[in-house]
């Protein structure tokens, strides 16, 4: 059924997706495995440069990517060979390879249970020392080799997700409508799966592809999210950044219309879960969204048109990334829930794939 197609994510690391944002209590997670070469937080699932490791009974973990995490800015000293990291209430706090001892300024402020150690040009710090220095919990799961840092949030009031999709699906589904119920899979060439961006030399950078044939006159390709932990039946001022790579120009001709410019992106934050449903049109049945996003270049009452898919350097060969906004005040629903909503509204009737990557959430209460 097309409500449920589509949902192909490659795996993720053993703990990724528990790093929701619990904002009714703004206590933050951030998980490290033993030997992972990805972290979760409050903003999605990272990779690192080296995995974390043990060492004098000590869980060595990323200084950088556990201080960012909790808030903290990270600062690297040449001259000294330290680095320094400065939080919300820690001040600064400044570490050196090799060395056990933490100094604010000149003050001695604690002995690490073992030394700061440079492996793979990466600062591993244990996990305790650091956190508790920027006002953090530490949990031990010895049974998967997982440290768990828990810490309040020190901007209580806006919380920020980012969802770049080189290590998973993130929780995104995607789905298509305004196509018959009875279409032809062999003509419509529907896709929405995780695949490589087609640039050159790219062995990295992963997007979610979502490509279809327009035969209906009118196909919508979209992706959605569910934002949960958040607080209940509460309005949040959103803010929306989609990055989408395209592969078409502005003056550029097709069947019904532009491949670029007939070709509508759409963004809506709501607070149920968007979905094709079936409905009767004449004597066929179609699928059409369960919410109002308007048709094609017109924008709905739960989304909004924020441009077309062409790429700013029009005689340059190959995909280019074009950022798309979307601002909207949103009301969770009474779990704490909202929902977001890409994708876009076709009046070519050919041909369109796009690669969605990098798109960033920021919720202000």
């Amino acid at each position: 059924m097309i409500a449920t197609c589509l949902a192909a994510c490659l795996a993720a690391a053993p703990f990724a997706g528990q790093a929701e944002v619990h904002a009714a209590s703004a206590l933050l997670t951030t998980e490290f495995q033993i030997a992972n070469l990805t972290y979760a937080d409050h903003t999605g699932t990272h990779k690192l440069q080296a995995p974390p490791f043990l060492y004098e009974q000590s869980v060595m973990i990323p200084l950088r990517a556990l201080s960012q995490a909790m808030g903290a800015k990270v600062t690297w000293n040449h001259k000294t060979g330290t680095a320094v990291i400065e939080g919300q209430t820690s001040g600064k706090l400044t570490f050196k390879p090799g060395n056990n001892n933490v100094y604010q300024g000149s003050k001695l402020v604690t002995k690490l249970p073992a030394p700061v150690v440079m492996a793979s040009n990466t600062l591993f710090v244990p996990a305790k020392g650091l956190a508790q220095l920027l006002g953090g919990q530490v949990a031990w799961d010895a049974a998967n080799h997982i440290v768990r840092i828990t810490h309040q949030s020190s901007e209580m009031d806006k919380l920020t997700f980012r969802y770049h999709f080189d290590v998973s699906a993130e929780g995104w589904k995607g789905g298509f409508s305004d196509l018959p119920v009875d279409y032809n899979p062999d003509i419509y060439d529907l896709a929405y799966k995780r695949e490589l961006i087609p640039l050159q030399d790219n062995t990295t950078n992963y997007g979610m592809k979502l490509s279809g044939h327009n035969r209906s006159d009118d196909l919508f390709m979209y992706m959605t999210k569910k934002v949960a932990g958040l607080k209940p039946n509460t309005a949040y001022q959103a803010k929306l950044r989609i990055g989408i790579y395209t592969n078409y120009e502005n003056e550029s001709f097709g069947i019904g219309g532009s491949p670029g410019a007939s070709v509508y992106v759409k963004a809506g934050i709501l607070d149920k879960e968007p979905a094709p449903v079936e409905l009767k049109q004449g004597n066929d049945l179609y699928y059409r969204m369960n919410i109002d996003k308007g048709e094609q270049s017109e924008g709905g009452a739960e989304a909004a048109v924020v441009g077309n898919p062409i790429k700013a350097e029009g005689s340059k060969a190959g995909y280019q990334l074009v950022y798309f906004d979307y601002s909207h005040t949103a009301m969770t629903n009474d779990k704490g829930e909202l929902f977001l909503l890409v994708g876009t509204d076709s009046g070519f009737e050919g041909l369109t794939t796009l690669y969605y990557d990098d798109i960033t959430l920021t919720l202000t209460s």
